[in-house]
């Protein structure tokens, strides 16, 4: 009988866990507003509306940007959502790392999701490096999503004369939620 109900016990917990994780991505999802694509979106961290996520999406966010935490202080926003796909979810997301006074970067994340919250992929879509809020260091990286769930890059190199090309690639979500990147010339 004391198994019976330690059973009973674990189990209801087990789904008091779950339907926590469904209620509070559905809650996230119900907070953002709808991305809807005409043609294509450029976004930059500066450029988007940002509101902060809670501990729960952040932990989940960072276990699939960060795994091993190489690089704690990741600071994570939502700019918005993609829904319209029936196998998956895409989420915008904003982030800043803090790693000293005067040095922050940013990046916003395309990253898929199951209907159910559970994280698929991450792509980078856009990287900038600031000292003092100016933008520093040697690159960046810009991204356009476009309505077929195609993401288009480029990497950019400062140079003394601006920024330059250095590298193009092309990624595609496919019908799992997995990108599908190659490198264009």
């Amino acid at each position: 009988m004391k198994n019976l109900v330690s059973s009973i016990c674990l189990f209801s917990f087990i789904l008091f866990a779950s339907a926590q994780k469904k209620s509070s991505y559905a809650n996230l999802l119900n907070s953002t507003k709808e991305i809807v694509i005409a043609d294509s979106l450029y976004a930059t961290f500066s450029s988007l509306e940002k509101m902060p996520i809670d501990d729960e999406m952040t932990k989940v966010f960072n276990q699939k940007v960060d795994p091993l935490n190489n690089w704690p202080g990741f600071h994570y926003y939502l700019a918005g959502k993609i829904t319209s796909n029936k196998n998956f979810d895409v989420l915008l997301i904003p982030a800043e790392r803090k790693t000293n006074d005067t040095t922050k970067t940013h990046y916003v994340f395309i990253m898929t999701m199951t209907k159910e919250g559970k994280p698929i992929e991450n792509g980078l879509a856009f990287h900038m490096v600031l000292f003092n809020d100016k933008p520093a260091g040697a690159s960046r990286l810009d991204s356009w999503l476009f309505n077929q769930f195609k993401r288009k890059s480029r990497m950019v190199k400062m140079q003394k004369d601006g920024w330059i090309s250095i590298e193009n690639s092309e990624c595609e979500i496919d019908i799992s939620g997995k990108f599908k990147c190659h490198t264009i010339m």
